[in-house]
């Protein structure tokens, strides 16, 4: 037998149809509800106005709700649907919508958002879906006292005024509603309300309650509807569509155990043999997929509950809505198992990864999906394997016992999507070996999949490195921000997937895990100065009109240094590790030395009072390099520097960022001699000497030459 949901499918001769049609009509895009009249308790004033659906308890609202969204859907509208209640805060507005935007609420809570209102996370989110309309379940639930409708109602106005051209619908009992009425008149939002009347105990009802069995799987064979006791359907639940549901169904349980028990039986909904039972259920199924029960509504409301649960009504208008972290218990019934248990995995169809993303962020968007227990466990087991550190998240991907729970065909799957060569995978990419030519670093690249890729790579805890552009793109799609492998390429900065280059930022915090870190990086930078401004640099006088544009070229110019950098070689001049020791030269970490090399420090001073004292006294320095330490925008000085000491960035160009930037101090230097000169400022005599030292035992004799007319600051232009 098939388990249902009560709500889980729609009867075009429910009593509830007319306000389907009314409430369709509201959220179809006809206008802009943001000038409409103000509707029911207005002042007549033109204002935002959304629509209430009102009646009691089992009046059908959560299938009307789930039916609405289905149609939309269908049409090609984008619909967020409040059908998920939190696990940690069921009363809670904000922490339901974290369920409905599907946003781990670990990470929520840590974006720096006040108690009141939605953050910046939630806001960002809902900018980049841009919904056109969203339906709210139960509002009810939100009023359980005082402080809590305050906060509620705070979140609800902020979301109706930030979504300005989305149509909203809001379910709730009548009489529990009054709360929000008073807080939207007060907001100087307008509404209409839809009431959900029982239906009268005529022939329309009969005729309901006949398309509700003949709906069921599997369907009640049409020579059999006479058994039906329609009249004891509606005494039972006086008429109300919901409860009406829910009371036939009790009848068709009662007659399928009473009919088994008399034929020694086991338990069938109707006594059908095999090959009828196999053609209407085949059947049923595919109508059911074509006119009720929409896959992704399916998957958003999360419920693995079985016949018996899903009587049992919970919550108000006879929501059976289930807990966003509800998971399958051992005590499951049986009947519900056999609806939700799958023969095998198929995580490549449902979820598929995303171009160039890591293995790491692929699990963990499975296991953000809470229609996929498979997901969760592999997102479980993916954390144990790592916590200990020495196993890169990334590489995991032919861990046996790690997959052993996916089916052939996942497997396959995954070796064949993390193993292939990146999209465009050329020499400027990770493989690029000082022992080799540059045809045979080409070569390497050819096979260059995560497997190969683990010594070139920035360590997974110190790859913190996003495009916030990236993390939009997924965002708008419905999907979770993924992270890029490419992001973990030491020197990578600017991000080429996009119209116009974009510079990346850098996570600032370490309180991320594996399975929340694209969401943690997104969250920070939601909640930052730096995704409201319109540049990504520290200009100096551009006018507003002008700052985008200016802030654009500078990006280009480190793109163009990017690439440069990266397609160096072994026997280009300068080497690429030639290259490398100027970068990190520049970009000398404070932590290592008490120095702070000049491209780290020309648009932020970071160095504390107790580091500038240790600098003057050192004459040690790192002989480690570290290229991941740095920031992009750091990065991209280096580069420019760079740039202009090898004459890949001209003069004209040199004087533009010069007059551009805003530096901390010192302009940027625009010739080679000033490059040499300046680059050395953040070190003592010792120091560079110190330098010297450490290029000569690393480098060629080439490669030294170069480096150290650099280093020893008597270069001429």
């Amino acid at each position: 037998m098939i388990s249902h949901e009560p709500q889980e499918f729609w009867s075009r001769a429910s009593g509830n149809e007319d306000a389907l049609t009314e409430c369709y009509k509201f959220m179809a895009p006809q206008g802009n509800p943001s000038t409409e009249g103000a509707g029911e308790g207005g002042t007549g004033v033109a204002r935002r106005e959304i629509m209430l659906v009102t009646g009691d308890p089992g009046c059908g609202a959560t299938a009307l709700a789930i039916q609405l969204a289905l149609e939309l859907r269908g049409t090609g509208r984008k619909v967020l649907a409040m059908d998920r209640i939190s696990t940690l805060e069921p009363g809670s507005f904000k922490a339901n919508l974290d369920a409905a935007l599907q946003i781990p609420p670990d990470v929520i809570n840590m974006s720096g958002s006040s108690s009141v209102g939605l953050n910046a996370l939630q806001l960002a989110v809902l900018e980049a879906r841009n919904y056109e309309c969203f339906i709210v379940h139960d509002v009810d639930i939100y009023a359980s006292d005082d402080t809590a409708q305050a906060a509620n109602a705070a979140a609800i106005i902020q979301l109706v005024r930030a979504c300005q051209s989305t149509r909203f619908v809001i379910f709730g009992v009548a009489e529990l509603m009054e709360w929000l009425k008073l807080e939207l008149k007060a907001a100087a939002v307008g509404w209409r309300t839809v009431r959900l009347d029982s239906m009268s105990a005529n022939s329309k009802f009969g005729h309901f309650i006949t398309s509700v069995a003949l709906r069921v799987l599997p369907p009640c064979p049409p020579d059999r509807i006479e058994a039906l006791d329609v009249d004891a359907v509606h005494e039972k639940s006086g008429g109300k569509v919901g409860l009406a549901v829910r009371v036939l169904i009790h009848q068709i349980m009662d007659g399928a155990l009473v009919e088994a028990s008399d034929y020694g039986q086991h338990p069938a909904m109707w006594a059908c043999d095999v090959e009828e039972f196999s053609t209407l259920q085949h059947g049923q199924s595919a109508s059911a997929k074509t006119h009720s029960l929409d896959k992704s509504v399916s998957h958003a409301t999360g419920k693995v509950t079985g016949v018996v649960e899903g009587l049992i009504g919970r919550g108000s208008l006879g929501s059976n809505r289930t807990g966003e972290g509800q998971r399958l218990r051992d005590d499951t019934p049986k009947l519900a198992l056999q609806h939700s248990e799958l023969p095998e995995t198929d995580l490549r169809h449902s979820h598929p990864a995303i171009e160039n993303e890591s293995f790491s962020s692929w699990i963990a968007r499975q296991s953000m999906e809470l229609s996929h227990s498979v997901g969760h466990s592999l997102g479980d087991n993916l954390v144990m394997l790592c916590s200990k550190g020495g196993s890169d998240p990334d590489m995991q991907w032919n861990n046996l016992e790690l997959l052993q729970s996916l089916s052939l065909a996942d497997r396959l799957y995954i070796s064949a999507q993390f193993t292939l060569p990146w999209p465009g995978c050329s020499s400027t990419n990770f493989c690029r070996s000082d022992s080799t030519d540059a045809s045979s670093t080409e070569r390497s690249n050819i096979n260059s999949g995560p497997g190969k890729l683990r010594a070139g790579m920035t360590p997974y805890p110190n790859a913190l490195n996003y495009c916030p552009e990236c993390f939009k793109v997924d965002v708008a799609a419905d999907l979770a921000p993924a992270l890029r492998l490419n992001w973990r390429q030491p020197r990578l900065i600017v991000c080429l997937r996009h119209n116009t280059p974009v510079l990346l930022e850098r996570l600032a915090t370490s309180t991320f895990t594996i399975l929340n870190k694209a969401w943690k990086a997104f969250a920070e930078y939601a909640g930052s100065p730096v995704s409201r401004l319109t540049t990504q640099l520290p200009l100096q006088h551009s006018s507003s009109t002008q700052a985008k544009a200016d802030n654009d070229r500078l990006v280009a110019l480190a793109a163009k240094m990017q690439t440069w950098f990266l397609g160096l070689t072994a026997k280009t001049s300068p080497s690429a590790k030639a290259a490398e020791f100027l970068m990190s030269y520049w970009l000398q970490d404070p932590s290592e030395s008490g120095a702070q090399g000049f491209a780290r420090s020309y648009f932020f001073y970071r160095l504390s009072k107790s580091q500038v004292v240790t600098k003057k006294r050192s004459v040690e320095t790192s002989l480690q390099l570290k290229p991941e330490s740095a920031r992009p925008r750091d990065v991209a000085v280096a580069y420019w520097m760079l740039g202009v000491g090898f004459g890949v960035i001209d003069t004209s160009e040199a004087e533009f960022i010069r007059d551009t930037t805003r530096p901390y101090s010192i302009p940027f230097p625009t010739s080679r001699s000033e490059v040499s000169t300046v680059g050395g400022l953040a070190y003592n005599r010792g120091q560079r000497h110190a330098y010297l030292e450490f290029a000569r035992s690393t480098l060629n004799d080439l490669d030294y030459i170069i480096v150290a007319w650099f280093l020893e600051c008597k270069g001429r232009s």
